[in-house]
Protein backbone atom coordinates (compact mmCIF):
# COMPACT_ATOMS: atom_id res chain seq x y z
CA UNK A 1 0.00 0.00 0.00
CA UNK A 2 1.30 3.51 -0.74
CA UNK A 3 2.22 5.57 2.30
CA UNK A 4 0.31 8.68 3.35
CA UNK A 5 3.16 10.77 1.91
CA UNK A 6 2.88 9.04 -1.47
CA UNK A 7 -0.87 9.47 -1.48
CA UNK A 8 -0.49 13.18 -0.91
CA UNK A 9 1.75 13.41 -3.97
CA UNK A 10 -0.61 11.65 -6.35
CA UNK A 11 -2.92 14.59 -7.20
CA UNK A 12 0.09 16.79 -8.03
CA UNK A 13 1.97 14.03 -9.83
CA UNK A 14 -0.99 13.22 -12.06
CA UNK A 15 -2.01 16.77 -12.69
CA UNK A 16 -4.39 16.55 -15.23
CA UNK A 17 -5.18 16.24 -18.67
CA UNK A 18 -3.48 19.05 -20.49
CA UNK A 19 -4.55 19.54 -24.10
CA UNK A 20 -2.19 17.92 -26.59
CA UNK A 21 -2.38 20.75 -29.12
CA UNK A 22 -1.79 23.59 -26.67
CA UNK A 23 0.64 21.94 -24.28
CA UNK A 24 3.96 23.80 -23.86
CA UNK A 25 6.97 21.97 -22.46
CA UNK A 26 8.39 23.87 -19.48
CA UNK A 27 11.73 22.28 -18.64
CA UNK A 28 12.22 24.31 -15.46
CA UNK A 29 8.69 23.49 -14.33
CA UNK A 30 9.11 19.78 -15.05
CA UNK A 31 12.36 19.62 -13.09
CA UNK A 32 10.83 21.47 -10.13
CA UNK A 33 7.88 19.07 -10.22
CA UNK A 34 10.20 16.07 -10.44
CA UNK A 35 12.10 17.07 -7.29
CA UNK A 36 8.81 17.68 -5.49
CA UNK A 37 7.49 14.24 -6.46
CA UNK A 38 10.82 12.45 -5.93
CA UNK A 39 12.60 14.28 -3.09
CA UNK A 40 15.05 11.40 -2.60
CA UNK A 41 16.62 12.21 -5.98
CA UNK A 42 17.12 15.92 -5.36
CA UNK A 43 20.89 15.62 -4.93
CA UNK A 44 21.31 12.50 -7.05
CA UNK A 45 19.83 13.47 -10.43
CA UNK A 46 20.72 16.70 -12.23
CA UNK A 47 19.15 18.10 -15.38
CA UNK A 48 20.96 19.83 -18.24
CA UNK A 49 19.50 21.79 -21.15
CA UNK A 50 21.81 21.58 -24.17
CA UNK A 51 19.54 23.27 -26.69
CA UNK A 52 21.53 25.56 -28.95
CA UNK A 53 25.27 26.03 -28.58
CA UNK A 54 25.66 26.13 -24.80
CA UNK A 55 24.50 24.15 -21.81
CA UNK A 56 22.39 25.23 -18.87
CA UNK A 57 21.85 23.44 -15.58
CA UNK A 58 18.17 23.27 -14.65
CA UNK A 59 17.63 23.34 -10.89
CA UNK A 60 15.43 25.10 -8.36
CA UNK A 61 16.83 28.62 -8.19
CA UNK A 62 17.90 28.39 -4.56
CA UNK A 63 20.66 25.83 -5.28
CA UNK A 64 21.29 26.28 -9.00
CA UNK A 65 24.77 27.75 -8.53
CA UNK A 66 26.03 24.86 -6.37
CA UNK A 67 24.67 22.34 -8.88
CA UNK A 68 26.32 24.22 -11.74
CA UNK A 69 29.71 24.03 -10.01
CA UNK A 70 29.36 20.33 -9.26
CA UNK A 71 28.30 19.42 -12.79
CA UNK A 72 30.95 21.45 -14.55
CA UNK A 73 33.61 19.57 -12.61
CA UNK A 74 32.42 16.31 -14.22
CA UNK A 75 34.54 16.02 -17.35
CA UNK A 76 32.88 12.79 -18.47
CA UNK A 77 29.45 14.40 -18.54
CA UNK A 78 30.49 17.42 -20.54
CA UNK A 79 32.48 15.33 -23.00
CA UNK A 80 29.27 13.33 -23.50
CA UNK A 81 27.28 16.53 -24.00
CA UNK A 82 29.71 17.76 -26.65
CA UNK A 83 29.55 14.43 -28.47
CA UNK A 84 25.74 14.16 -28.46
CA UNK A 85 24.90 17.83 -28.96
CA UNK A 86 25.70 17.93 -32.66
CA UNK A 87 23.14 15.19 -33.39
CA UNK A 88 20.34 16.55 -31.23
CA UNK A 89 20.09 13.53 -28.94
CA UNK A 90 18.86 13.61 -25.37
CA UNK A 91 20.41 11.10 -22.99
CA UNK A 92 21.14 10.20 -19.39
CA UNK A 93 24.43 9.30 -17.76
CA UNK A 94 25.25 7.59 -14.49
CA UNK A 95 28.62 7.59 -12.74
CA UNK A 96 28.57 6.01 -9.27
CA UNK A 97 25.89 8.01 -7.41
CA UNK A 98 26.12 10.92 -9.84
CA UNK A 99 23.31 11.01 -12.41
CA UNK A 100 22.42 13.55 -15.07
CA UNK A 101 19.65 13.87 -17.64
CA UNK A 102 20.50 15.95 -20.68
CA UNK A 103 17.69 17.22 -22.91
CA UNK A 104 17.98 18.83 -26.33
CA UNK A 105 14.67 20.62 -26.79
CA UNK A 106 15.23 20.91 -30.55
CA UNK A 107 14.44 17.16 -30.63
CA UNK A 108 16.15 16.76 -33.99
CA UNK A 109 17.45 13.17 -33.40
CA UNK A 110 19.52 13.26 -36.58
CA UNK A 111 18.77 10.36 -38.89
CA UNK A 112 15.92 8.99 -36.73
CA UNK A 113 12.15 9.45 -36.67
CA UNK A 114 10.36 11.70 -34.20
CA UNK A 115 9.20 9.19 -31.60
CA UNK A 116 5.70 10.57 -31.16
CA UNK A 117 5.09 10.77 -34.92
CA UNK A 118 5.23 13.32 -37.71
CA UNK A 119 2.08 15.15 -36.64
CA UNK A 120 3.13 15.43 -33.01
CA UNK A 121 4.09 18.91 -31.73
CA UNK A 122 7.71 19.22 -30.63
CA UNK A 123 6.56 19.96 -27.06
CA UNK A 124 4.88 16.55 -26.84
CA UNK A 125 8.08 14.95 -28.12
CA UNK A 126 10.09 16.88 -25.53
CA UNK A 127 8.00 15.84 -22.54
CA UNK A 128 8.00 12.24 -23.79
CA UNK A 129 11.81 12.28 -24.03
CA UNK A 130 12.02 13.94 -20.59
CA UNK A 131 9.92 11.16 -19.05
CA UNK A 132 11.86 8.49 -20.97
CA UNK A 133 15.20 9.68 -19.58
CA UNK A 134 13.73 10.00 -16.07
CA UNK A 135 12.49 6.42 -16.39
CA UNK A 136 16.01 5.21 -17.07
CA UNK A 137 17.26 6.58 -13.75
CA UNK A 138 14.38 6.00 -11.33
CA UNK A 139 13.00 2.60 -12.46
CA UNK A 140 14.44 -0.80 -11.64
CA UNK A 141 16.26 -2.23 -14.70
CA UNK A 142 16.26 1.21 -16.32
CA UNK A 143 20.04 1.56 -16.36
CA UNK A 144 22.98 -0.83 -16.14
CA UNK A 145 24.22 -4.08 -17.57
CA UNK A 146 21.29 -6.19 -18.72
CA UNK A 147 19.62 -7.04 -22.02
CA UNK A 148 20.02 -3.81 -24.01
CA UNK A 149 16.35 -3.60 -24.93
CA UNK A 150 15.15 -4.19 -21.36
CA UNK A 151 16.31 -0.79 -20.09
CA UNK A 152 14.84 0.94 -23.14
CA UNK A 153 11.55 -0.92 -22.64
CA UNK A 154 11.52 0.25 -19.02
CA UNK A 155 12.17 3.87 -20.01
CA UNK A 156 9.54 3.85 -22.77
CA UNK A 157 7.03 2.14 -20.48
CA UNK A 158 7.50 4.88 -17.89
CA UNK A 159 7.18 7.62 -20.53
CA UNK A 160 3.99 6.13 -21.98
CA UNK A 161 2.34 5.73 -18.58
CA UNK A 162 3.32 9.30 -17.66
CA UNK A 163 1.91 10.56 -20.96
CA UNK A 164 -1.42 8.89 -20.22
CA UNK A 165 -1.40 10.39 -16.72
CA UNK A 166 -0.60 13.85 -18.10
CA UNK A 167 -3.05 13.93 -21.00
CA UNK A 168 -5.79 11.47 -20.09
CA UNK A 169 -5.32 9.13 -23.06
CA UNK A 170 -2.69 7.42 -25.20
CA UNK A 171 -3.57 9.46 -28.29
CA UNK A 172 -0.29 11.38 -28.29
CA UNK A 173 1.87 8.24 -28.06
CA UNK A 174 -0.10 6.04 -30.45
CA UNK A 175 2.67 6.28 -33.06
CA UNK A 176 5.51 5.21 -30.73
CA UNK A 177 5.31 1.43 -31.45
CA UNK A 178 5.51 2.09 -35.20
CA UNK A 179 8.37 4.57 -34.77
CA UNK A 180 10.31 2.00 -32.75
CA UNK A 181 9.71 -0.50 -35.57
CA UNK A 182 11.05 2.08 -38.06
CA UNK A 183 14.11 2.51 -35.84
CA UNK A 184 14.68 -1.23 -35.67
CA UNK A 185 14.75 -1.37 -39.46
CA UNK A 186 16.88 1.71 -40.04
CA UNK A 187 18.89 2.50 -36.88
CA UNK A 188 22.38 1.15 -36.28
CA UNK A 189 22.14 0.44 -32.53
CA UNK A 190 21.90 -3.35 -32.27
CA UNK A 191 18.14 -3.14 -31.75
CA UNK A 192 18.55 -1.77 -28.23
CA UNK A 193 15.71 0.75 -28.64
CA UNK A 194 13.16 -1.75 -29.93
CA UNK A 195 10.34 -1.37 -27.40
CA UNK A 196 7.26 -1.73 -29.61
CA UNK A 197 5.62 -4.75 -27.88
CA UNK A 198 5.94 -3.15 -24.43
CA UNK A 199 4.54 0.20 -25.55
CA UNK A 200 1.71 -1.46 -27.48
CA UNK A 201 0.69 -3.45 -24.39
CA UNK A 202 0.37 -0.30 -22.28
CA UNK A 203 -1.57 1.54 -24.98
CA UNK A 204 -3.97 -1.38 -25.26
CA UNK A 205 -4.41 -1.67 -21.49
CA UNK A 206 -5.04 2.08 -21.20
CA UNK A 207 -8.47 1.48 -22.78
CA UNK A 208 -9.58 -0.32 -19.64
CA UNK A 209 -7.01 0.65 -16.97
CA UNK A 210 -6.95 3.84 -14.91
CA UNK A 211 -3.31 4.87 -14.52
CA UNK A 212 -4.21 8.19 -12.89
CA UNK A 213 -4.40 6.78 -9.37
CA UNK A 214 -0.78 5.63 -9.31
CA UNK A 215 1.75 7.34 -7.04
CA UNK A 216 5.25 8.20 -8.34
CA UNK A 217 6.73 5.02 -6.85
CA UNK A 218 3.93 2.84 -8.17
CA UNK A 219 4.32 4.31 -11.65
CA UNK A 220 8.04 3.52 -11.71
CA UNK A 221 7.43 -0.04 -10.47
CA UNK A 222 4.67 -0.65 -13.00
CA UNK A 223 6.90 0.49 -15.86
CA UNK A 224 9.45 -2.18 -14.93
CA UNK A 225 6.72 -4.81 -14.70
CA UNK A 226 5.38 -3.97 -18.16
CA UNK A 227 8.88 -4.12 -19.64
CA UNK A 228 9.73 -7.48 -18.10
CA UNK A 229 6.44 -9.04 -19.17
CA UNK A 230 6.21 -7.70 -22.71
CA UNK A 231 9.72 -7.12 -24.10
CA UNK A 232 10.71 -9.28 -27.03
CA UNK A 233 13.64 -11.49 -25.99
CA UNK A 234 16.83 -9.79 -27.06
CA UNK A 235 18.09 -12.71 -29.16
CA UNK A 236 15.01 -12.29 -31.38
CA UNK A 237 15.54 -8.52 -31.58
CA UNK A 238 19.20 -9.08 -32.41
CA UNK A 239 18.32 -11.53 -35.18
CA UNK A 240 16.04 -8.94 -36.77
CA UNK A 241 18.62 -6.20 -36.35
CA UNK A 242 21.30 -8.15 -38.22
CA UNK A 243 18.82 -9.13 -40.91
CA UNK A 244 17.94 -5.45 -41.41
CA UNK A 245 21.47 -4.08 -41.02
CA UNK A 246 22.10 -3.57 -44.73
CA UNK A 247 19.05 -1.28 -44.89
CA UNK A 248 20.11 1.12 -42.12
CA UNK A 249 20.58 4.03 -44.52
CA UNK A 250 17.14 3.48 -46.00
CA UNK A 251 15.33 6.11 -43.94
CA UNK A 252 17.83 8.93 -44.39
CA UNK A 253 18.12 8.09 -48.10
CA UNK A 254 14.33 8.24 -48.41
CA UNK A 255 14.27 11.59 -46.57
CA UNK A 256 16.62 12.84 -49.32
CA UNK A 257 14.42 11.39 -52.08
CA UNK A 258 16.35 8.18 -52.82
CA UNK A 259 13.93 5.25 -52.50
CA UNK A 260 16.03 2.39 -53.88
CA UNK A 261 17.11 0.94 -50.53
CA UNK A 262 13.56 1.31 -49.19
CA UNK A 263 12.24 -0.66 -52.15
CA UNK A 264 14.75 -3.43 -51.48
CA UNK A 265 13.66 -3.48 -47.83
CA UNK A 266 9.99 -3.77 -48.86
CA UNK A 267 10.81 -6.69 -51.17
CA UNK A 268 12.56 -8.41 -48.28
CA UNK A 269 9.61 -7.98 -45.92
CA UNK A 270 7.02 -9.16 -48.43
CA UNK A 271 8.91 -12.42 -48.99
CA UNK A 272 10.41 -13.18 -45.58
CA UNK A 273 9.47 -16.44 -43.90
CA UNK A 274 10.40 -15.07 -40.46
CA UNK A 275 7.33 -14.07 -38.48
CA UNK A 276 8.91 -11.32 -36.36
CA UNK A 277 10.63 -9.76 -39.38
CA UNK A 278 7.36 -9.69 -41.26
CA UNK A 279 5.30 -8.33 -38.36
CA UNK A 280 7.56 -5.44 -37.43
CA UNK A 281 8.91 -4.77 -40.91
CA UNK A 282 5.29 -4.44 -42.07
CA UNK A 283 4.56 -2.11 -39.18
CA UNK A 284 7.45 0.12 -40.25
CA UNK A 285 6.42 0.16 -43.91
CA UNK A 286 2.78 0.92 -43.12
CA UNK A 287 3.82 3.89 -40.96
CA UNK A 288 5.96 5.19 -43.82
CA UNK A 289 3.19 4.79 -46.40
CA UNK A 290 0.78 6.54 -44.02
CA UNK A 291 3.13 9.53 -43.75
CA UNK A 292 3.64 9.12 -39.99
CA UNK A 293 7.42 9.56 -40.10
CA UNK A 294 9.36 12.79 -39.64
CA UNK A 295 13.12 12.44 -40.09
CA UNK A 296 15.64 15.31 -40.08
CA UNK A 297 12.78 17.77 -40.26
CA UNK A 298 11.36 16.13 -43.40
CA UNK A 299 8.15 14.16 -43.79
CA UNK A 300 9.05 10.77 -45.24
CA UNK A 301 6.04 9.37 -47.07
CA UNK A 302 6.15 6.39 -49.41
CA UNK A 303 3.62 7.61 -51.97
CA UNK A 304 2.36 6.29 -55.27
CA UNK A 305 0.77 3.19 -56.81
CA UNK A 306 3.86 1.08 -56.25
CA UNK A 307 3.64 1.56 -52.50
CA UNK A 308 -0.09 0.87 -52.49
CA UNK A 309 0.74 -2.43 -54.18
CA UNK A 310 3.27 -3.12 -51.42
CA UNK A 311 0.47 -2.67 -48.87
CA UNK A 312 -1.71 -5.14 -50.77
CA UNK A 313 1.18 -7.60 -50.97
CA UNK A 314 1.75 -7.26 -47.22
CA UNK A 315 -1.92 -7.97 -46.52
CA UNK A 316 -1.86 -11.01 -48.80
CA UNK A 317 1.32 -12.29 -47.15
CA UNK A 318 -0.23 -11.78 -43.71
CA UNK A 319 -3.17 -13.97 -44.76
CA UNK A 320 -0.78 -16.66 -46.01
CA UNK A 321 1.15 -16.69 -42.77
CA UNK A 322 -2.07 -16.76 -40.72
CA UNK A 323 -3.37 -19.75 -42.68
CA UNK A 324 -0.06 -21.56 -42.32
CA UNK A 325 -0.10 -20.95 -38.57
CA UNK A 326 -3.67 -22.28 -38.32
CA UNK A 327 -3.02 -25.43 -40.37
CA UNK A 328 -2.88 -28.65 -38.32
CA UNK A 329 0.63 -29.97 -37.83
CA UNK A 330 1.05 -33.49 -39.29
CA UNK A 331 1.80 -36.17 -36.67
CA UNK A 332 5.46 -36.84 -36.11
CA UNK A 333 6.92 -40.09 -37.42
CA UNK A 334 7.49 -42.86 -34.90
CA UNK A 335 11.22 -42.55 -34.39
CA UNK A 336 11.38 -45.82 -32.43
CA UNK A 337 10.47 -47.97 -35.44
CA UNK A 338 12.69 -48.67 -38.45
CA UNK A 339 11.48 -47.10 -41.69
CA UNK A 340 10.16 -50.35 -43.19
CA UNK A 341 8.67 -51.90 -40.06
CA UNK A 342 5.25 -53.52 -40.70
CA UNK A 343 2.19 -51.83 -39.29
CA UNK A 344 0.71 -53.30 -36.15
CA UNK A 345 -1.36 -56.39 -36.98
CA UNK A 346 0.09 -56.79 -40.49
CA UNK A 347 1.65 -60.12 -41.46
CA UNK A 348 5.42 -60.27 -41.48
CA UNK A 349 7.13 -60.84 -44.79
CA UNK A 350 8.39 -64.31 -45.43
CA UNK A 351 12.14 -64.82 -45.28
Amino acid sequence: MPSARQKSLAPVFNAAHAALKTYAFDYQGEVTGFYKDHPAFRDKIYFVDMTGQGTQIIRPLEDAEAAETKLRSNTFLFNSVARMQKDGFSFCVQVDDFNAIVIDRAASRRGLPRLTGAKSPVDIENVYVFDHEVGHLICADGYGYMAPNLKECVADAYAVIRHIQRFGSAEGVAAVPSMRAVELAFRNDSGAHFTAPTVAAIIEDSKTTDFSTLTPGETAALATTYARRNMLPYHKVSNMYYSFLRFNKGLTNAADGDMELMKTFAARIVTTATGDEFKFGSQALKALVAGQVLCDGKHVKLAGRGWQKVLRDLDARAEELAKAAASPVPPAANLNSPPNAPKEGAPCAKP
